[in-house]
């Protein structure tokens, strides 16, 4: 955690991850601002910024970094977005540039023989095991 991850100062985002807000959190008593910015290798305005958010209340438990879990990903949303990930390799391996709208026009199309594969049975059943 201690190491410098940036070499030069001028970064233009940083995210966040459930390690470092959790580290800010428990170290935030009896650290300043500028010790945990050493501590994570991070601008001390990304920190205090952080900070201020978690001091607001705005961040809680980390719940803007991940999917809430009361939501549940649907079979159609992981096929959806596994047939987008092999459309965007094919347009990287033919040097085109992807279309999105395009994709979900052919999604449509092929949603039915796309469900029919042993991928989609896989993905079907880790759902049910795991809702």
């Amino acid at each position: 955690m201690g190491e410098k991850r940036y070499k030069n100062r001028s970064m233009v985002h940083h995210c966040w991850t459930h390690s470092e807000v959790a580290y800010i959190k428990e170290n935030l008593p009896h650290m300043s601002i500028r010790q945990l910015s050493i501590s994570l290798g991070l601008p001390f305005s990304s920190v205090r910024r952080k900070v201020d958010q978690i001091k607001k209340g705005i961040i809680k438990t980390g719940e803007h970094l991940s999917r809430s879990p009361k939501t549940e990903t649907t079979f159609s949303e992981v096929m959806f977005l596994y047939y987008l990930r092999l459309m965007a390799r094919e347009c990287k391996q033919k040097g085109i540039k992807p279309d999105v709208s395009s994709f979900l026009e052919e999604y449509r199309n092929l949603k039915d023989e796309l469900e029919a594969t042993p991928l989609a049975e896989k993905i079907k059943e880790k759902i049910q095991s795991n809702g």
